[in-house]
């Protein structure tokens, strides 16, 4: 029965993507398939630095081990 559930949750999510890229917030990918120069920007270090260590030890440890042991 659980495994017949996630069948069904699984082939859900198809529906959502008509929704999602037609939604106003969403950049049409005509738009973002010039390249990657239209990609490329600037990282402002003195900024956000701390931000950026942050996440990067976050997306190597983890999510929750990494709350948990701070």
């Amino acid at each position: 029965m659980i495994q017949l559930l996630e069948g069904f949750f699984s082939s859900l999510q198809w529906l959502v993507i008509p929704f999602a890229m037609t939604h106003p917030a969403v950049t049409p990918i005509s738009e973002t398939a010039r390249g990657p120069e239209s990609w490329i920007g600037e990282i402002k270090l003195d900024e956000s630095l701390g931000l950026y260590i942050d996440l990067i030890v976050l997306f190597i440890l983890g999510g929750m081990p990494f709350q948990v042991h701070t």
